[in-house]
């Protein structure tokens, strides 16, 4: 699998489009994605166990579908969001499949239905945040819409052209770790790990926990602290600027946590780094 020539692939479309796009593999769980940081509706429905589920069997159900059929689909997923999804093909068989979503269609009405729909599975939900976080969701043309999913069957066919993609056999718990790796200077939560890589919370930390011997996010806080030691030591970064670089929500809470672990401050560890680097 090329993976730097897939990633910048669909960089490129995310550039264009704004729209978050992925490569789903036959297991159907994300292997390479650019995520919509705009996208706070979608974040802030899958605060909701119930509407994650909703995704999830929305996602499984249309990605069978073209498994069996091997065609491109587009459509309305259950909370009003443009998605389509196309195969990879290698030797006549389904190997992959490009996902895009985060695109709204531009018509009468169209921002009622996501409210609805989130309220009706996740009444808690705060319905002005919503109603906000809607409004800022890029809208498209339907001529728009599906102008992009034609070129994401051109994708599809450039990957198969020149391939960059192999029939994906990595075990959920190294697609778990790639996706924390991905996303370390972000928040992570076992919900999107669900969402990204369609299955339970608890499928996840069971095969997570069997595979590796710990749980996923003490796996999380192990690589946040793994990427500050490289920072600390290679970078010019400041303390504050590393904390957020990776994942930590704030500065003291960072180094506090960084004491625990080696006894003494980010700052003194980098100093006597620096002074060890000198003494050789």
């Amino acid at each position: 699998m090329n993976v730097p020539a897939l990633e910048k692939l669909l960089q490129n479309f995310y550039q264009i489009s704004g729209m978050e796009v992925a490569v789903v593999n036959t297991q159907y769980r994300n292997v390479i994605s650019c995520r919509c940081p705009g996208n706070n509706f979608c974040a802030s429905i899958h605060k909701s166990p119930k509407c994650v589920e909703v995704c999830m069997q929305s996602d499984l159900s249309k990605l069978r579908y073209v498994d069996e059929t091997k065609k491109s689909l587009t459509y309305i997923c259950p909370f009003g969001i443009f998605e389509a999804i196309t195969p990879i093909m290698k030797n006549g068989s389904v190997i992959a499949y490009l996902f895009f979503a985060m695109g709204m269609e531009t018509r009468d009405g169209c921002d009622e239905l996501p409210l609805r729909q989130a309220l009706k599975f996740a009444p808690a939900l705060n319905a002005e945040h919503l109603r906000q976080c809607i409004i800022e969701m890029p809208h498209y043309s339907r001529k728009t819409l599906e102008a992009y999913a034609d070129l994401l069957r051109l994708m599809a066919q450039y990957i198969e052209v020149n391939d960059l993609i192999s029939n994906d056999q990595r075990s959920l718990g190294v697609l778990i770790q790639n996706y924390v790796q991905q996303n370390i200077g972000s928040k992570i939560t076992l919900g999107d790990l669900s969402w990204n890589l369609h299955c339970s919370t608890v499928t996840l930390t069971e095969h997570f926990k069997r595979e590796f011997g710990m749980t996923i996010m003490q796996y999380v806080a192990k690589e946040r602290m793994r990427n500050a030691e490289v920072m600390l030591t290679e970078e010019d970064f400041s303390i504050r600027e590393i904390a957020e670089r990776c994942g930590y929500p704030d500065v003291e809470y960072f180094s506090r946590s960084f004491k625990a672990l080696h006894g003494v401050s980010p700052r003194e560890w980098r100093k006597n780094q620096k002074q060890e680097a000198k003494d050789r």
